[in-house]
């Protein structure tokens, strides 16, 4: 969930200067809103932490560390591009 919340507020950074930054997750599009953005995050952080919990412990990792690796790939990729993120 760490790094859900760094790739929500890079993303956030991304929205808020749409000129220099383009999304790249195609569930957003490439100029999403701020709404739409926390929308996106708090649906699929539910969504994670749901699965997870109701998941059987010896299953969590099937879901959680594809996620980790998605999450991981996001932030570096937006890192290498200068994307920064603030709270």
């Amino acid at each position: 969930m760490a790094l859900h919340a760094v790739d929500y507020f890079q993303t956030l950074y991304i929205a808020g200067h749409p000129n220099d930054y383009s999304e790249t997750n195609i569930f957003l599009g490439s100029r999403p809103s701020k709404a739409e953005v926390s929308h996106y995050f708090a649906l699929t952080g539910a969504l994670l932490y749901g699965v997870c919990k109701y998941l059987p412990e010896e299953s969590q990792g099937w879901v959680a560390y594809p996620w980790i690796t998605i999450e991981s790939g996001a932030i570096g990729n937006n890192i290498n591009l200068g994307v920064k993120f603030s709270f």
